[in-house]
């Protein structure tokens, strides 16, 4: 599904560690919560009771704070059974985003956050996401913003070298699996392929918030 390297193996705590400054800093801690704050925004601007929300590649949803009904697809079931035991996931779908395990014009929200910088293909997972998304129904992505004038590249880099190759942990030897690197011209090009852009704007100039419908 994606370049992470060994993501089916990771364990379902992973992401309550990266929102925790104690365990990876105050940096790292703030960069993860401040995202998941405005992905909650977000997804509570645009809906409405009744309606159906799809988390593709979830993880445990940690976003999911108020406890949305929140439907989460992952190829890991750490993670889901995770989000499912603290009540941001409502139900859970073991299944890859190249081939969702889904009727199409299934949901009126579909959520992307911190995915497309790893999936080989970026197209196919789109016309995928846009077979399973309603006519009208809003699609929320967000990736990090790895181009000038954001810090965001330079940052990252430097975290994966000292953690890959100071301490030697193989994940950030691998860049954490990132092998896409986005601005918000790249965005915008890649998403209005496949949707209508609504709203895009850099969150603390470090990711890229882009919200498109399908009409």
């Amino acid at each position: 599904m994606n370049a992470i390297p060994n993501y089916v193996k990771i364990k379902g705590d992973f992401y309550e560690e990266l929102t925790d400054p104690k365990k990876v800093g105050w940096f790292r801690a703030w960069l993860h919560n401040a995202r998941y704050q405005n992905l909650r925004e977000t997804v509570k601007k645009y809906y409405k009771k009744g309606y159906t929300i799809l988390d593709l590649a979830c993880g445990s949803c940690n976003w999911n704070s108020d406890k949305l009904p929140v439907i989460g697809l992952d190829i890991n079931k750490n993670l889901l059974n995770n989000g499912l035991k603290y009540g941001r996931i409502s139900k859970k779908v073991v299944g890859d985003i190249y081939k969702i395990p889904l009727k199409s014009n299934f949901a009126d929200i579909v959520i992307m956050s911190e995915i497309l910088e790893h999936v080989i293909d970026v197209d196919k997972v789109l016309m995928e996401t846009r077979r399973i998304l309603k006519n009208g129904g809003k699609l929320i992505t967000t990736v990090p913003y790895d181009s000038f004038p954001s810090p965001h590249l330079p940052l990252f880099l430097a975290h994966c070298l000292l953690k890959g190759y100071v301490f030697g942990d193989t994940y950030y030897k691998t860049f954490c699996g990132h092998i896409n690197r986005f601005s918000m011209s790249k965005m915008r090009s890649i998403l209005s392929k496949h949707f209508k852009i609504l709203e895009q704007y850099p969150e603390h100039m470090l990711h890229i918030f882009t919200i498109a419908e399908k009409t």
